[in-house]
């Protein structure tokens, strides 16, 4: 298939504590952008320590919190993105999930800027954020690319039937 565990990119920004994912490795995406590895940051929070659900604690967050769980969020988001951008070369981007939700309209602002000025011609046109009704499989971050790359494999497929 065309689809892979993105989550498992490592990503060890300076200054982070070693974190151990369940797959073994070190510094896993899905460390950070993810319900659980969010609300672990969450906890750290004074105020917060013994937070258990992740909906609820990000309910509970004031504005100054909010922000610092963003700006938490949003280098392993940015670095996501990249990669992905700078392999696959896609027109568009499109996040959605749990984890993400909650700071879509200040990604929505910065996210695109910032990515756009560090990929490989500026890829891509447009990053789209998606909000579905609930969320059955994700709970952390999903990344969808629209890609020329998938067309073009597609295209070659179906001239080879």
């Amino acid at each position: 298939g065309l689809a892979g565990e993105i989550g498992h990119i490592p990503y060890a920004a300076s200054g982070q504590v070693a974190q151990k994912c369940h797959c073994g490795n070190d510094h896993c995406l899905g460390l950070f952008l993810s319900t659980r590895g969010i609300l672990n940051e969450i906890r750290k929070l004074p105020g917060h320590e013994k937070a258990d659900d992740f909906t609820e604690a990000v309910a509970k967050l004031d504005a100054e919190r909010k922000e610092r769980i963003f700006h938490y969020l949003l280098p392993p988001l940015v670095h996501l993105v990249i990669v992905a951008c700078n392999i696959f070369d896609p027109e568009y981007v499109i996040l959605w999930g749990e984890a993400i939700e909650p700071w879509i309209d200040d990604l929505e602002k910065e996210l695109e800027a910032i990515v756009k000025k560090a990929t490989w011609q500026a890829s891509p046109k447009k990053i789209l954020f998606h909000k579905p009704d609930s969320y059955r499989t994700a709970y952390g971050t999903t990344l969808g690319l629209e890609s020329r790359v998938y067309h073009a494999i597609i295209e070659k497929i179906n001239e080879a039937q």
